[in-house]
């Protein structure tokens, strides 16, 4: 574009027009930061999350990971995915962010983080944060957004946070589930009951 214009326009124009576009392209980007489905990677315990693992999805939590800033041109795209989640599956009530690719987020996206967390507690749910930068937490904290996510559900590196939120999980979903995705569906339902597998009938 910034050749033809300085065939057709003049270099002066041609500048300008590289610039606009360059900066029309970045700012389309920026809008629409990466949302991947993630899952606990099986080599790294609870502390890795990877999008290749091949696990199905939980059919009570979803995770997923942002890479991007949270800032008022990207709050409709970001929005839009968390209410994707339920909208696709109402039982997936839980949703985890791993938040390790967001380096910025402003005072719309934190009030639309605040609203979506509100929201997911109405519906007997939770919105939950794991490796959440420091500067990303301190924005958080000092304007409030924090107190209405709730601190207990912003997970640090290391944390157990599978083992947290599988303990708010349904125990009767959990008792029929296929998935056994994570390893305490293997251990005990959410409400401390070992699991008991069905034993076949003898011939």
């Amino acid at each position: 574009m910034t050749l033809f214009a300085a065939l057709f326009l003049g270099l002066q124009t041609a500048i300008y027009a590289g610039v606009l576009l360059s900066l029309m392209l970045f700012l389309n980007r920026a809008a629409h930061p990466g949302i991947r489905d993630v899952k606990p990677d099986a080599r790294g315990g609870s502390f890795h999350f990877d999008a290749d693992t091949g696990l199905p999805d939980c059919p009570q939590l979803k995770m997923l990971r942002i890479n991007g800033s949270i800032f008022f041109g990207a709050v409709e795209h970001v929005e839009n995915a968390l209410h994707g989640v339920d909208r696709a599956n109402p039982q997936q009530k839980h949703l985890l962010i791993v938040a390790s690719g967001i380096n910025f987020v402003d005072i719309s996206g934190a009030e639309m983080l605040a609203r979506e967390a509100e929201r997911r507690a109405r519906m007997g749910g939770g919105l939950y944060f794991y490796f959440m930068k420091d500067a990303v937490h301190r924005f958080l904290a000092q304007g409030g957004y924090l107190a209405r996510i709730g601190e207990q559900n912003v997970f640090a590196p290391k944390d157990d946070v599978i083992g947290t939120i599988y303990a708010r999980l349904d125990s009767e979903i959990c008792r029929i589930c296929p998935a056994r995705i994570f390893p305490q569906c293997h251990v005990a339902l959410p409400n401390g009951e070992p699991v008991r597998y069905p034993v076949a009938a003898a011939p």
